[in-house]
């Protein structure tokens, strides 16, 4: 139905507003909060690597330092796949026969950012150094003998250190092990903040795992997702973009975690969402 306006009565004419004027720099300001709100998507979005990853400059390489590898001869190939034996015992079917190199490499679809929680490099190095894990970290033995490793370490002046081969599989991150490239940042608080820890993480680092994952994210076109450690469980929720990349085949294997905190990630997805990546 057709709504015809009213009659103006005689001697009112109608009102006129006047235009609202808004000052460029307030428009400035709300177009920066849009942008800001952009980088801290809501919801499980905000793990996606953003779609301008592959622009100019991203896949400029880092300088990364070789000198503490992690040795991976034959006890530590064999110790990784009987990991994978008991946790994603599918997968293990699928392995070559031979124990290679070859036989625990993956595909990387995902980046896991942990920190140390471990104050000083030297310390984190010597986590890391033995094949088995030691008898101080029960629930982690309890569910193999396969030590902790990781591939990349970014030691509190950003420097970074490779510690595996990118696409062989570590042992960093419950459910995700087989899929999940892992960068340790040494330290045991978040960004900036002692109020968990004695060594917070630093800028530098912040800059270093920028510029690491956009690298990263250039040369593999597997690689769709980075979370903190303490989003693995997220990943269970069927609604989560990654959630078919999560296999634990121990229903009551789950640690918390709390790395490498929230401001740290919120900065570190703020950054990788901006095309310069600054």
């Amino acid at each position: 139905m057709l709504i015809k306006p009213g009659p103006v009565k005689a001697g009112k004419a109608p009102r006129r507003r006047s235009p609202v004027l808004v000052h460029p720099l307030a428009v400035t300001a709300l177009l920066a909060v849009a942008g800001l709100l952009g980088a801290c998507m809501p919801g499980f979005d905000r793990t996606v690597l953003p779609s301008d990853r592959l622009s100019s400059g991203t896949s400029e390489p880092p300088a990364v330092l070789e000198v503490h590898a992690t040795t991976i001869d034959e006890e530590r190939i064999h110790l990784t796949r009987e990991y994978l034996a008991i946790h994603n015992p599918p997968l293990a079917a699928t392995l070559p026969a031979e124990e290679s190199l070859r036989s625990i490499s993956f595909a990387p679809r995902i980046v896991v950012v942990h920190y140390t929680a471990i104050p000083t490099l030297e310390g984190t190095l010597f986590a890391f150094a033995e094949p088995i894990i030691g008898p101080d970290r029960e629930v982690i033995r309890r569910n193999g003998r396969l030590n902790v490793g990781i591939h990349f370490v970014v030691d509190l002046d950003g420097t970074i250190y490779r510690l595996y081969p990118e696409t062989v599989m570590s042992r960093h991150v419950i459910g995700l092990n087989h899929v999940a490239i892992g960068i340790e940042n040494v330290g045991d608080a978040d960004l900036g903040s002692t109020r968990h820890g004695s060594t917070p993480l630093t800028d530098a680092q912040l800059a270093a795992n920028v510029k690491l994952i956009r690298y990263l994210a250039a040369k593999y076109s597997t690689l769709d997702y980075v979370i903190g450690h303490s989003e693995y469980t997220d990943l269970e929720d069927p609604t989560h973009p990654a959630h078919d990349l999560f296999y634990e085949a121990r229903e009551d294997y789950r640690t918390e975690k709390s790395d490498p905190g929230r401001r740290f990630l919120r900065r570190l997805r703020r950054a990788l969402h901006k095309p310069d990546g600054a």
